[in-house]
């Protein structure tokens, strides 16, 4: 039977061949929750949509009365929706899917069509070292189809 020593030793060993090895390259997808919104624009590699936004728009003041009677003004942030232009990166293989659940391709997408994106950060790069982190869709739910101009006078 070996001593605690001799394990230990052997098992720094190990760590030792370990460290010296060529780094591993890595890359993991992490699923980064979802999105939706109107399509403004859509190419190859990149999707930009029009989400709404809840902001700050400014603070209310009032008073109000204590338990004891007294009083004291309290400021309170107002908030408001804004529209605004967000742009993700699409992945290699991003799935699409069109209402009924068929099978579609990024060049069924149209700018003014609702859709459902699907969110993931991508981390890549090599052991040792800091991984690279961003952001793409990988699956993307077309919710409605854009309206069709009228035709008619």
């Amino acid at each position: 039977m070996k001593s605690f020593s001799g394990v230990m030793a052997a098992l720094l060993a190990s760590f030792a061949t370990l460290n010296a090895a060529d780094p591993v390259p890595v890359h993991r997808e992490i699923p980064a929750g979802e999105t939706q919104g109107q399509v403004v624009k859509i190419s190859s590699n990149s999707i930009t949509i029009k989400v709404s936004q809840r902001v700050q728009s400014g603070t209310t003041r009032h008073t109000v009365r204590g338990p004891n009677g007294s009083r004291r003004t309290v400021s309170t942030p107002k908030y408001t929706t804004k529209q605004v232009d967000t742009t993700f990166l699409l992945t290699d293989n991003v799935k699409v899917r069109a209402p009924g659940n068929k099978q579609a391709g990024v060049t069924d997408i149209k700018a003014g069509e609702t859709v459902h994106l699907y969110l993931a950060d991508v981390q890549s790069g090599v052991t040792g070292k800091k991984l690279e982190t961003h952001r793409e869709v990988n699956r993307i739910d077309i919710a409605h189809a854009a309206a069709a101009p009228s035709t008619s006078k």
